[in-house]
């Protein structure tokens, strides 16, 4: 097995059931069957295996939504297909999501750094995902006027707080129903 994986698969794992600051490089190489100074050598340290493994799932939670809208029909079915991928990933990879909310690099990392501003701007992508539908539901008609920028911040920042419920054991897909109504009710032309 590729030990990159194994390394990153472990620290996943263990920062989803303990948080970033309780794991330990041993305890992420215990875990992946490879010793301390391998993870150091690959990743130079704990902050920076955060990083890859933070951008990993955001890039991930990006290319499930992309894929979710591949075939929207209109800008209503687009907004609903983003907001239901990202529920959808929630259910099926909860290590992911709780790996982002116990260890939230945004606030550990210096987002404005090389390397980090890639971290940044795949957030900034999954946010513009929401705006471009807005924006495109805005112009036919099928939605009323809105801050698109704003809207779309709120957005995901809500999936993002819903996400952090999951730290509590807490299953969000019981707000699906309602995030989507909340924001067609929104859009809603009068």
């Amino acid at each position: 097995m590729n030990k990159l994986h194994d390394i990153l698969k472990a620290a996943g794992e263990l920062i989803a059931e303990q948080g970033f600051e309780e794991t330990s490089v041993l305890d992420i190489a215990q875990r992946a069957g490879v010793a301390a100074g391998t993870i150091i050598y690959h990743f130079k340290s704990k902050r920076n295996l955060l990083f890859v493994l933070a951008r990993q799932i955001k890039y991930n939670i990006l290319n499930h939504a992309r894929n979710a809208i591949s075939e929207a029909s209109d800008p209503k079915d687009e907004l609903g297909k983003l907001i239901n991928a990202y529920f959808d990933y929630a259910q099926s990879n909860i290590t992911d999501i709780l790996v982002i909310q116990k260890s939230d690099p945004s606030l550990t990392i210096d987002m404005s750094c090389f390397p980090n501003k890639d971290y940044a701007m795949i957030v900034e992508q999954y946010r513009m995902l929401y705006c471009d539908a807005i924006r495109r539901g805005i112009e036919d008609g099928s939605f009323a006027y809105a801050q698109t920028d704003e809207l779309a911040s709120i957005i995901t920042s809500l999936l993002y707080g819903l996400g952090r419920l999951m730290c509590y054991g807490t299953n969000i897909m019981r707000y699906r129903d309602e995030v989507l109504h909340l924001i067609y009710k929104r859009l809603s032309v009068q």
